[in-house]
């Protein structure tokens, strides 16, 4: 059996693209990410870059992926303070997985 273009690339097609998902902040600097699939690889950390207005999700595996999630000024300024953020399965209204994972802020 052979592996597909997507299994061999070291960056995937972003997660908006897959699933339903989006972000959820508040001032103090907590970051919620909410998605409705699973993701491709276990998150090792997500990596926010304020010139590219998106984050990317830094898989155990080495492939990385951007979260394709359209961010309101508000909540570019509020990830600007975080530090963490919680990822968060939920499938059929019911909270599947859990997982808190270091959040890293590129310098503008």
């Amino acid at each position: 059996m052979s592996e597909s273009k997507d299994d061999d690339a070291q960056i995937l097609q972003n997660l908006n693209a897959n699933m339903k998902c989006g972000v959820f902040t508040n001032a103090d600097g907590t970051v919620v990410f909410v998605h409705d699939q699973q993701l491709p690889g276990e998150v090792g950390w997500v990596e926010f870059d304020p010139q590219q207005d998106d984050f990317m999700f830094i898989h155990e595996n080495g492939k990385s992926q951007q979260s394709g999630v359209k961010l309101s000024k508000q909540t570019k300024k509020n990830l600007l303070e975080a530090s963490e953020i919680n990822v968060v399965l939920i499938q059929n209204k019911k909270l599947i997985s859990q997982k808190t994972v270091s959040f890293i802020i590129h310098e503008k």
